[in-house]
């Protein structure tokens, strides 16, 4: 079985929200390089089958960006997953994201 290759992600960190709940305009992307990306399970939705959930696991090299779990993140060829919960640090080792993408 091949390795991993290392992918380059992108950090998309949002603005905030107002009084309401709702985004605010604006946000920032941060370079996140040399991610392993590790692909998890998926679901199909019962109340709508065009709905999907994978879900996903990232080690992110240790010293890179942080990842805060209001974070999104896009995957080279566009895929954007939600952090869930949050990350895990290994010290040397790096740190462990877990993901979830939901389509359809």
């Amino acid at each position: 079985m091949a390795g991993f290759s290392p992918e380059d992600w992108t950090i998309l960190r949002s603005a905030g929200t107002d009084g309401n709940g709702d985004p605010l305009p604006g946000g920032t992307e941060i370079a996140l390089p040399g991610i392993l990306y590790i692909p998890g399970t998926t679901r199909e939705m019962t109340a709508n089958a065009e709905q999907v959930e994978a879900d996903a696991t990232i080690v992110i090299p240790a010293g890179s960006a942080a990842v805060r779990p209001s974070d999104r993140l896009r995957r080279p060829g566009g895929e954007i997953y939600d952090v869930i919960g949050r990350a895990q640090d290994w010290g040397a080792e790096g740190v462990i994201a877990f993901l979830r993408s939901v389509t359809g």
